[in-house]
């Protein structure tokens, strides 16, 4: 009896491995990447959408890498966690509980922190130099939490005197290094497009300018970061499913 058993019990898990390896496309038979949209209201998503997003599947930058993303055959949810108004000293206070958020959100193998953060610190008076150490900081809380953080420049501003970006970024980019950290310049694909990819207020993107940030997440990270789907080797399945029959 406990010999049948262990065999019906041995069958079972082979028939679930080859159902998962058949249908592929079921998520709970794939491994799961999991991004983490973090940022002010550029990544939440301004004008289109506002506040405190919380997770949520919606926002420009969100639906555009979620779109590249499954387009291209890779297994990965994006969750917007922006907040607008938010400084990178905020981002450091409430990084590890938009983690846990996001654990509970979307369950997964691995997670990536897409952090774009700098803006509103120029226009707070938060100086350049306390960005650099709240993004180192943001760097280490991800990857205690076992979260690979990248980072993202921010994105060019009309009203420089208000808004500058130039010391930010600098910033930003010596944070990265010193980290080794992958940086996603956001403001060098930007430069090409000039101010016709901000809308009228001169600070957030408009759609346009939405895309490229979603394509520069693309391309300069997750295309490489998270591998297509394989699929299965249908001779090896044909083989088991004979020995399965018998």
């Amino acid at each position: 009896m406990i010999e049948t058993n262990v065999g019906v019990t041995a069958r079972s898990k082979l028939s679930l491995l080859i159902f998962c390896l058949l249908f592929s496309g079921v998520s709970f038979c794939k491994t799961k990447n999991v991004i983490i949209l973090f940022g002010d209201s550029i990544t939440a998503g301004s004008p289109y959408t506002s506040g405190n997003i919380g997770g949520k599947r919606i926002g420009p930058v969100q639906e555009h890498l979620q779109t590249l993303l499954k387009e291209s055959g890779r297994d990965a949810v994006v969750l917007n966690f922006g907040w607008s108004g938010t400084t990178t000293r905020d981002a450091v206070h409430r990084l590890k509980d938009t983690l846990i958020a996001a654990k509970k959100l979307e369950p997964a193998d691995y997670y990536y922190l897409a952090a774009m953060y700098g803006t509103n610190d120029s226009g707070v008076g938060i100086s350049a130099r306390e960005t650099q150490s709240n993004v180192e900081l943001i760097i280490d809380a991800a990857r205690r939490e076992n979260v690979t953080p990248i980072i993202g420049t921010i994105t060019p501003k009309k009203r420089t005197n208000i808004w500058p970006v130039r010391p930010y970024n600098r910033s930003i980019f010596h944070a990265a290094k010193n980290k080794g950290a992958l940086l996603v310049d956001h403001n060098a694909k930007w430069l090409r497009g000039g101010f016709n990819l901000l809308s009228k207020d001169g600070l957030h993107p408009n759609k346009y300018g939405y895309e490229l940030i979603a394509y520069t997440w693309f391309n300069l990270a997750f295309e490489s970061l998270i591998e297509p789907s394989e699929k299965p080797d249908t001779n090896y399945l044909t083989i088991v499913l004979s020995l399965l029959m018998n």
